[in-house]
């Protein structure tokens, strides 16, 4: 049976691992090049999106279901 570890063992901020934290780490992986699977090029500027698949994966039902399909 597995055990809680308690303590301090981990440096990481309760800020860091909350909703701020996760949308800054978002933001970083649309604009990472190296790590990226697919990009996107919107508009007439052809700006640059770079994405995950993984992330895509995740959230096509919520956008299947925004679009209304």
């Amino acid at each position: 049976m597995a055990s809680r570890v308690t303590g301090t063992c981990c440096t990481a901020s309760v800020e860091r691992a909350g909703l701020p934290g996760l949308l800054r780490d978002l933001q970083r992986l649309s604009e990472d090049q190296d790590s990226a699977d697919i990009v996107f090029i919107l508009g007439t500027a052809e700006e640059k999106v770079y994405a995950h698949k993984i992330i895509l994966i995740a959230r096509i039902i919520p956008i299947k279901i925004f679009i209304g399909e």
